[in-house]
């Protein structure tokens, strides 16, 4: 376990009331939660009811309260977070991808951010669209899964190998040449 200074305020602010339960919160809800902000949008519904049962079986096994929140409540709180140290700190690396602050005068509905939405053809504009393509976007498991979902059923439903670069190139030709 790693003592750094930003750890051991971590391990404090914890708030635990015996060591084992301290020590649960602190390893393996510390290990299910690294870098949540960065996977949690790609796990599926299937990934994040596993990780849910194991913290489950750790509240019923005594090792964690009952209070601690689920899976998602923390995960959700932890982008928050994330998001309110990059809006309030002008030298974040990413702040700069930020839309511009709002200047409007009325508040139409209650927000937790003052910053502008920007607006494409009567659609809020996807998050992904304002940033920067960035290692994520580029990895073979995200840019394989996004090519595979673009293909037709006709051309992933193929019976062999064989059938299949056929009509993958066919598809290709057609999409590149209309």
């Amino acid at each position: 376990m790693d003592l750094t200074p930003s750890s051991l305020i971590t391990v404090n602010d914890l708030h635990c009331t015996n060591t084992t339960s301290c020590l649960y919160k602190s390893v393996i809800i510390g290990k299910l939660l690294y870098a949540v902000s960065a996977w949690w949008g790609f796990a599926s519904a299937a990934d994040r009811k596993r990780l849910q049962a194991l913290l489950q079986r750790g509240i019923r096994s005594g090792l964690c309260s009952p209070e601690t929140p689920n899976l998602t409540e923390l995960a959700e709180s932890i982008d928050d977070a994330l998001f309110q140290r990059i809006m309030h700190n002008p030298y974040h690396v990413i702040h700069h991808l930020l839309p511009a602050q709002r200047e409007l005068a009325y508040n139409i509905r209650q927000r937790h951010h003052d910053r502008q939405l920007s607006i494409i053809s009567g659609q809020l504009r996807n998050r992904n669209m304002m940033m920067m393509s960035t290692v994520t976007d580029r990895a073979f498991p995200v840019a394989a899964a996004r090519t595979w979902n673009s293909l037709l059923q006709h051309v992933t439903s193929a019976p062999s190998m064989s059938v299949f670069r056929g009509r993958l190139k066919a598809f290709l030709f057609r999409r590149s040449f209309p």
